[in-house]
C-alpha cells in the first residue's frame, strides 16, 4: 500500500499498516488489514484509558484494492485516497473528525470500555436522537462507570442497534486473548462530516503548534528529526505516554531516559518547547522525590534504577537544595541493592523486567555516575566504598568478564558506555562491543537481547508470553543507543552495523506497523513491527541517532 509522508515529500510501500494518530491524550488506531480490541479511538481521562470507537467500516472497500494511497499529513491529521473520494481523519483538540470530498456510506461500531477490560456483559448503551446527531450515553454493570459522548454530522446516519463478534487477528498474533470481541453496530448511512466527543472529558489540556516546532530552514536531516519530534511531543500531556495503545500510563524510567537523551541530542538542545518540557517534568520529580524514587510507575514494584536516573539529571544546585531528601532515600535504596559491597537487583527491578538478572551492568554505571555527583557535594559519603574503589572494582569486573555470560553478550553494554565512555580505553571498549556484536547481532540491523546461543534464546517474538521479552526480541531504542555509542567509538570500524541499524529504523518508523512511529521490539529472527505499535523511547532515541 503507498504511503505519503507529507512532511518529508516521501513516498513508501507498507506491509500490514496500521493507521495511527496522535494528540497529546487521545488518539486514534485503525488496522487496516488486522483488528485488535485494543485499536479504534480512545481518551485519555485523568487516570483512566476510554474506548469509545471500535472501528468505522466501508461497505464494499477492498482496503490493499481500492485505497490509492494514505497521505500522513501530521502525527493528528492524514487522508486516505481511494475510489475517486477522499477521506480526511483528525484528531482536534476536543475529539475524533472525519470528512469527505463526497458522501461516503459507513457502519460506525462503538466499544466503549476501559483498557485491559474484556467485558463482554453488561455493556448498556443508549442512544437519544439530537438534531443532525445523537447522544450516546454508557453504563458498564459489573465495572460500574458511565459515559457519554456525542457524534454529530451531516449526511443521513441511522441507527442499527446491532451486536456482532469480531474476530481479532492482530491480538491473536500476540497471544493476547480473547481473539474474538463484541462490538455494538450503532450506525450506518452516508455522511461528508462526523465528529465524535466526550463533552465532559478534557481533551487535550496541552498543545502545541506542530508547524513551529522547528522554526528553521530545514535540511533533509532537519526533516526527519523534526518528523521524530513532532510525534514525541504527540505523546506528551503533562507526562509522556509510554507507548500506544496498551502502556498509555506513566512510566517513570522511560521518562527519565527521554530526559538523558534530550541533554544528549543537539535537536534537543535547540528546542525551546522541549527544554521547557525537561524543566517542568524534572521539578515535578523533585518535588516527589520520596514517592518516585524507588518504584516505575504510581503503586508499582521496586525498580532499582529510578532514582539513580533522577540523580544523574540533577545538577548540583538541585542536590544541594534536596541533600537530605537524597541522603534518606539513598539510605533506603542501599538497604534494598546494596550487599557484600557489590550491587544485587531485586527480581525484575531492572529495565528488563520480565527477568531476573544477578548483576546488571548498566545499573552499575549508573552508581558510579551517582557517586561522582555526590562526591562532589559532600566527600566520602558513602563510608562502605568511596568513588575510587568503586571504580576499581568495577574495571576488574570488566576486564576479568566477573559478569555472568548473558550480560557481556547483552546490548546494555552499549548504554553502559553511553553512560560513561572514558571509563575504559577506546581498545577495551572495542573488544566489549565485538564480543556484543559476535553473539547477539541480527543480520537486518539489530541486537538480540541476549546472545543467540543462549539456551534461553527465542528467534521469534512470544507477545503476551514473555519467554521471548527479554531473551531475544531486539529493543529499537537500544538498538539506536548501540548506534549513538558505535558512531562515537569508532564510526569508520562500525560503519556497516551503524547504517544497517538506521536503515532498520527508517523501516520500522515508515513502512511496518504504525504509519509514522516506532515499534517497540520486534523479533530477533526478522525485522518486524512487533511489541507496542508506538514507543516513546524509539521515537526519541531515533532523533539522537540520526542527527
Amino acid at each position: 500500500m503507498k504511503i505519503f509522508y507529507n512532511e518529508l515529500n516521501r513516498e513508501v510501500n507498507a506491509k500490514l499498516p496500521i493507521l495511527s494518530l496522535v494528540r497529546n491524550n487521545h488518539w486514534f488506531l485503525w488496522g487496516l488489514a488486522q483488528k485488535s480490541r485494543y485499536f479504534g479511538y480512545w481518551i485519555k481521562d485523568k487516570d483512566r484509558v476510554l474506548k469509545l470507537v471500535d472501528s468505522f467500516e466501508i461497505p464494499g472497500l477492498s482496503i490493499f484494492d481500492e485505497i490509492k494511497k494514505i497521505e500522513i499529513v501530521s502525527p493528528y491529521f492524514a487522508k486516505i485516497y481511494f475510489k475517486g473520494n477522499v477521506l480526511e481523519i483528525l484528531l482536534d483538540s476536543q475529539g475524533l473528525i472525519l470528512k469527505t470530498s463526497k458522501p461516503l456510506k459507513i457502519k460506525i461500531n462503538l466499544d466503549f470500555k476501559k483498557v485491559y477490560s474484556n467485558q463482554q456483559f453488561g455493556n448498556n448503551y443508549q442512544i437519544l436522537p439530537l438534531q443532525k446527531g445523537y447522544a450516546v450515553n454508557f453504563f458498564q454493570e459489573k465495572d460500574n462507570y458511565k459515559l457519554e459522548s456525542y457524534l454529530f454530522y451531516e449526511g443521513d446516519l441511522k441507527l442499527q442497534n446491532l451486536w456482532k463478534e469480531v474476530y481479532c487477528g492482530f491480538d491473536e498474533e500476540r497471544n493476547s486473548l480473547p481473539y474474538k470481541n463484541w462490538v455494538y453496530e450503532a450506525f450506518e448511512g452516508y455522511f461528508t462530516e462526523i465528529k465524535l466527543f466526550c463533552p465532559e472529558k478534557q481533551i487535550s489540556t496541552i498543545s502545541f503548534d506542530h508547524n513551529t516546532i522547528c522554526d528553521y530552514e530545514l535540511s533533509n536531516n532537519d526533516r526527519l528529526s523534526n518528523f521524530l519530534l513532532k510525534r514525541t511531543i504527540s505523546l506528551y500531556d503533562g507526562y509522556f505516554l509510554a507507548g500506544l495503545p496498551w502502556v498509555s500510563d506513566y512510566w517513570f524510567r522511560d521518562e527519565l531516559i527521554i530526559l538523558w537523551l534530550f541533554e544528549k541530542a543537539v535537536l534537543y538542545k535547540t528546542n525551546k518547547i522541549l527544554l521547557d518540557i525537561r524543566n517542568k517534568m524534572l521539578n515535578h520529580y523533585l518535588e516527589n522525590l520520596e514517592n518516585f524514587a524507588l518504584s516505575n510507575k504510581p503503586c508499582g514494584n521496586n525498580s532499582i534504577d529510578i532514582f539513580l536516573w533522577i540523580l544523574l539529571l540533577m545538577d548540583n544546585k538541585q542536590i544541594k537544595k534536596n541533600l537530605y531528601t537524597i541522603k534518606i532515600i539513598f539510605g533506603r535504596w542501599l538497604n534494598l541493592y546494596f550487599q557484600n559491597k557489590k550491587i544485587i537487583p531485586l527480581e525484575k527491578s531492572t529495565w528488563m523486567d520480565s527477568i531476573d538478572r544477578p548483576r546488571a551492568m548498566e545499573i552499575d554505571f549508573l552508581f558510579m555516575k551517582t557517586l561522582e555527583k555526590l562526591s562532589l557535594i559532600e566527600k566520602d559519603y558513602l563510608k562502605q566504598i568511596t568513588l575510587e574503589k568503586y571504580k576499581q572494582k568495577l574495571k576488574t569486573a570488566m576486564v576479568t568478564e566477573f559478569y555472568p555470560k548473558d550480560e557481556m553478550t547483552r546490548p546494555n553494554v552499549f548504554l553502559a558506555y553511553l553512560l560513561e565512555p572514558e571509563f575504559l580505553s577506546p581498545q577495551k571498549w572495542e573488544k566489549l562491543f565485538d564480543n556484543v556484536i559476535k553473539n547477539s547481532w541480527c543480520s537486518w540491523g539489530g541486537f538480540s537481547s541476549i546472545a543467540k546461543n543462549s539456551p534461553s534464546f527465542n528467534s521469534k517474538h512470544t507477545g503476551e508470553k514473555s519467554e521471548s521479552y527479554h531473551q531475544g526480541d531486539s529493543w529499537f531504542w537500544l538498538n539506536n543507543i548501540a548506534g549513538i555509542s558505535m558512531q562515537n567509538l569508532n564510526s569508520k570500524k562500525y560503519k556497516k552495523q551503524i547504517e544497517q541499524i538506521k536503515n532498520a529504523g527508517l523501516k520500522n518508523l515508515l513502512e511496518l506497523g504504525a504509519l509514522g512511529w516506532g515499534s517497540e521490539l520486534t523479533s530477533a529472527n526478522e525485522l518486524k513491527s512487533e511489541g507496542s505499535p508506538i514507543q516513546l523511547w524509539t521515537m526519541s532515541s531515533l532523533i539522537k541517532l540520526l542527527e
